[in-house]
């Protein structure tokens, strides 16, 4: 809703433009992991959290309408690309990660390298459904079964980093 201009005097280039977008979605997804959890049930109510938002935007309309912009476009830098990459996924993974360290030196649980389980437990929530968009596929489930399935996705990734 607002003129190139506008837009350019806050930003100075497209490359600047979607980083910040980029950053803005990752810090509203990771948003719950600036608190340190302080109960096992503290963190799978932010964990099943924030899979439910991450899930709902990444199979969104306009997100894979984005995705499949983006691998069609064979005029956007490499670098581009790798700014959108770090300051959207990869700096999500990162809050997560800190997240589960924290987590871990709490004793909530056993997680003795944070950054692989926090790239694990988005691979889970994800399954197929990233196949699914990147194939022009849409995925088959409804809010109701997105929701089932990233409870279980969380009950998983606690199960197998339960701190005994």
């Amino acid at each position: 809703g607002v003129s190139k201009p506008t837009l350019y005097r806050r930003y100075a280039n497209r490359d600047e433009l979607l980083a910040a977008v980029a950053m803005n979605e990752s810090d509203s997804m990771a948003g719950r992991f600036r608190v340190t959890p302080g109960s096992i049930d503290d963190m799978r109510h932010a964990l099943v959290d924030f899979g439910c938002r991450l899930t709902r935007f990444l199979l969104s309309s306009d997100h894979i309408r984005f995705i499949h912009a983006l691998g069609a476009s064979t005029g956007m830098p490499q670098a581009t690309r790798e700014s959108i990459f770090r300051h959207g996924p990869l700096a999500t993974r990162d809050r997560l990660a800190e997240w589960l360290d924290k987590a871990n030196e709490a004793g909530l649980l056993r997680c003795n390298d944070p950054a692989c389980s926090a790239e694990k437990f988005l691979g889970m929530l994800m399954g197929l459904d990233l196949v699914r968009t990147l194939y022009h596929v849409h995925p088959p489930r409804d809010v109701e079964a997105l929701n089932a399935h990233v409870q279980g996705t969380v009950d998983d990734f606690l199960t197998l980093h339960r701190s005994d």
